[in-house]
């Protein structure tokens, strides 16, 4: 889906096991909580726990999340009822679910240089070139409201846009994204 090499195959034990084959037919079984922790994952909300000095469990809504995403994407509020679903239960709840989602915003930037430096243990990454592609989203609202801002669009609509880029490896891996508007950088 969002590699070149790699494709989901089939969901397996739901949560943990997905099998993903690989254009050149080679197989292998990972989980995902294995991949979590192989991008560091677990380490970083460790990392925020302590800036912040949250009470709620950063690191069991953050994996629940990525875990819903991939078994059924959905939104916040879908993924929360469907992790109600999981074997182990949330140990949080939703209100916590959108107060985590300020500090993974704030640290966005912190979160994907971690993950990308750890992904080198997960497997080899094709980092000699890098490839960039981005896109134009569109709000239709009346007036500009924050970071969304009147800009050029492709399609010369008059509605404000926000910009999202992707940077993928040689291998068509996500290495990063960014964000921007007409007039400056988001994240």
């Amino acid at each position: 889906m969002s590699s070149k090499y790699w494709i989901f195959r089939y969901i397996h034990y739901i949560k943990y096991r997905i099998e993903f084959t690989s254009i050149g037919g080679l197989a292998s079984r990972i989980t995902l909580k294995d991949v979590l922790m192989g991008s560091g994952v677990y380490k970083i909300c460790r990392k925020l726990k302590q800036k912040y000095k949250f009470k709620y469990d950063i690191n069991a809504i953050l994996s629940d999340l990525i875990y819903s995403r991939i078994l059924e994407p959905c939104s916040k509020r879908s993924s929360y009822k469907a992790a109600s679903e999981f074997l182990e239960k949330p140990s949080y709840g939703l209100h916590d679910v959108y107060r985590a989602l300020d500090v993974l915003g704030a640290e966005c930037g912190l979160i994907q240089a971690e993950v990308y430096k750890n992904s080198h243990y997960l497997g080899k990454r094709n980092d000699k070139i890098l490839y960039y592609d981005c896109s134009n989203y569109y709000f239709e609202i009346e007036q500009e409201d924050g970071t969304k801002k009147y800009g050029k669009s492709k399609e010369h609509r008059p509605n404000p846009i926000i910009q999202m880029g992707l940077f993928m490896d040689g291998a068509l891996n996500p290495s990063g994204n960014t964000t921007t508007w007409e007039n400056g950088l988001i994240s």
